[in-house]
């Protein structure tokens, strides 16, 4: 449960926290399954399909551009339906936002304090990326701030794909934020 071992990134990313009895038996990783609603796994076998098939096809070459944007394309209509159903799992009772992300697990900011070592299952909405990940993580620090609890939840129990598609997206976010920063210190050098 190492969460510093991992890359995280600073942005806010939808998640359902739904605590658990401190008793509660958290299933092994290669149990998750047993757990996990449909709509997650479908969205996480989409996800690795999309990237192993979109490796494959960069390493085609230029000849296959026209073939590349295509496949983009119709890959972009299935995450649009994708989006649509994982929604429809997000529990607005259990909703919250990360400030962070990571391989590790995540941080919230929330008005109430949750107890170190408490087990909780958690629903990621990784929405940019057109996945969710269903996982169990635990409450690893509580501190109390002006504005509520920094709170820390590392993965207790996560495939290692769904670990994987966490830290693709939080690398993809930190593209994004480096890309835009590149971009605003140019604008501000002119």
């Amino acid at each position: 449960m190492q969460t510093d071992s991992y890359f995280s990134v600073q942005h806010a990313v939808d998640v359902n926290i739904s605590p658990l009895a401190a008793s509660a038996t958290v299933p092994q990783p290669e149990d998750l399954l047993q757990h996990m609603p449909t709509s997650f796994h479908i969205a996480s076998e989409i996800a690795n399909i999309d990237a192993g098939s979109m490796r494959f096809l960069t390493k085609l070459g230029e000849q296959s551009q026209e073939l590349l944007n295509y496949v983009q394309l119709q890959a972009k209509k299935i995450d649009l339906l994708l989006c649509h159903i994982i929604a429809q799992e997000d529990n607005a009772a259990n909703r919250h936002q990360t400030y962070a992300f990571g391989g590790g697990g995540i941080s919230i900011m929330h008005q109430e304090s949750m107890t170190i070592g408490q087990p909780v299952q958690l629903k990621l909405f990784l929405l940019e990326e057109a996945a969710a990940v269903f996982c169990f993580g635990e409450i690893v620090s509580c501190k109390q701030q002006d504005q509520g609890y920094d709170i820390h939840i590392a993965f207790s129990s996560i495939r290692e794909v769904d670990r994987e598609l966490i830290v693709r997206a939080s690398l993809h976010v930190q593209s994004k934020q480096l890309k835009l920063r590149a971009e605003q210190r140019n604008t501000e050098s002119f």
